[in-house]
């Protein structure tokens, strides 16, 4: 429904802003890529802390339909940059998250799964 689509909508820009309010972690990293602080700011770059889930406290359905969370409502992005995308609107429809250690086991980029707000192919 309408109204369920806002909430998610609204969690996403939540969700959003608490990964950029931990971006401090991330501060070196960004530096040495040459990030200026100007981008990470316009796209709201962050950090997913672990306990990501229970310090948001956003509801298991929010946190599945944005990705934030596996199938099994374990934690998707714990330890790593997150990038959030953005639609055409902008409006926070999914997450990337980036890992931090090069020699952490798993892909270096992960996206959100699909939804119905985050099509993969367009």
């Amino acid at each position: 429904s309408e109204e369920e689509f806002s909430e998610v909508l609204l969690a996403g820009e939540r969700i959003a802003r608490f990964f950029h309010s931990k971006v401090e972690k991330v501060k070196d990293y960004l530096e040495k890529r040459k990030i200026p602080e100007r981008e990470v700011e316009r796209f709201l770059l962050g950090f997913a802390p672990s306990g990501y889930l229970k310090e948001l406290g956003v509801e298991p359905d929010i946190a599945k339909e944005l990705g934030i969370a596996g199938t099994t409502g374990k934690e998707f992005f714990a330890g790593r940059l997150i990038i959030p995308i953005f639609n055409h609107k902008g409006a926070v429809v999914a997450f990337a998250g980036r890992t931090l250690e090069p020699e952490r086991e798993g892909p270096k980029y992960i996206n959100s799964p699909e939804s119905k707000l985050f099509k993969k192919s367009a």
